[in-house]
């Protein structure tokens, strides 16, 4: 049996990723519909985190962190407390100990998102690319 007080110290979140069209949104509703784990719909969380590491438009934008005498490690460490937090209390809400995120282009972000969140769980969704642009089609005419 799982030691539930190792899960409340280091959580450890699913990522769910895959094309649009390819059953990620099912499998959340899945997932969420477990009564120890929830996941919102698409947040595109690691889009934001990953907006940290660069300043736009601006010739220091990528050393931002060093006028404050922070490492990247450092940066990572708080970008997680605090998006972690977010989805945790998102769960507690729910009166689930489990997070996750259900955005399919989260795909682009898991070296940041496994360096945030050393216990990340991902799930990939492959669906056949003929049946993925079926359902798009139909989805969007």
């Amino acid at each position: 049996m799982p030691d539930d007080s190792a899960s409340a110290v280091t959580p450890r979140p699913i990522f769910i990723v895959g094309a649009n069209g390819s059953g990620t949104t099912l499998l959340r509703l899945m997932l969420d519909s477990h009564e120890h784990i929830a996941i919102p719909p698409e947040t595109g969380v690691m889009r934001l985190a990953a907006v940290h590491q660069w300043v736009p438009y601006w010739d220091l934008g990528d050393r931002w962190a060093e006028s404050l005498e922070l490492s990247e490690a450092e940066v990572t460490a708080k970008l997680a407390d605090f998006y972690g937090e977010l989805f945790a209390s998102y769960a507690a809400r729910r009166g689930k100990q489990r997070w996750g995120d259900k955005t399919p282009f989260n795909v682009w972000h898991l070296d940041l998102a496994a360096q945030m969140f050393p216990e990340l769980q991902v799930i990939g969704i492959v669906r056949h690319p003929a049946a993925v642009v079926a359902s798009l089609r139909r989805r969007f005419r």
